[in-house]
């Protein structure tokens, strides 16, 4: 059931230890309607100065619905690569700039002992990486990664769907 596992991963979502989420399933299984709940049930539960969310399209055009909710910084296809380049820079710099802010300390701890509203929660969500990839010949694998790897002990996570792994879809390294 997408909506009820959606509606617990929100629950337990924005910082805790690792939250990046990784939802693989064939077509026609339910990611999109999994993306399309888990962002709703975060729009309701987090204002901006805790969470902004950018997404990144790819496949069902549902999460262009969100585009204009306050917690939404864009909603973009893979095929606008020069806006696409910008928020892989933005994201970049953003958490080159929290790991110096956070001192070797993480996010949780951070969130605990300050004001959560000059450093929300970020959360990128790829819907369907394979075409992702295909339509930017894989040009942000290497960006993709360090956010997998670094980003959530600096708030930023990473949301992910797929219909598999291997070289067409999600490659091993990200998983």
């Amino acid at each position: 059931d997408p909506d009820s596992y959606a509606l617990y991963a929100a629950h337990r979502m924005i910082a805790g230890d690792n939250n990046n989420l990784l939802c693989i399933g064939a077509p026609g299984s339910g990611k999109s309607t999994f993306v399309e709940t888990l962002l709703h049930a975060l729009a309701r539960r987090y204002t901006p100065d805790a969470l902004n969310i950018y997404a990144l399209d790819c496949t069902s055009r549902r999460t262009a619905a969100f585009a204009a909710c306050p917690q939404v910084g864009a909603v973009l296809d893979a095929t606008d690569l020069s806006r696409v380049g910008r928020l892989f820079v933005l994201l970049d710099s953003l958490l080159t700039e929290r790991q110096t802010r956070l001192q070797g300390g993480n996010y949780a701890q951070y969130v605990a002992a300050h004001d959560v509203r000059d450093c929300p929660a970020v959360l990128l969500v790829v819907e369907d990486i394979a075409a992702f990839r295909e339509r930017t010949a894989c040009a942000y694998d290497d960006a993709l990664l360090r956010l997998a790897r670094e980003g959530a002990a600096c708030g930023i996570y990473l949301f992910v769907t797929g219909n598999g792994f291997g070289m067409q879809d999600i490659p091993a390294r990200l998983a």
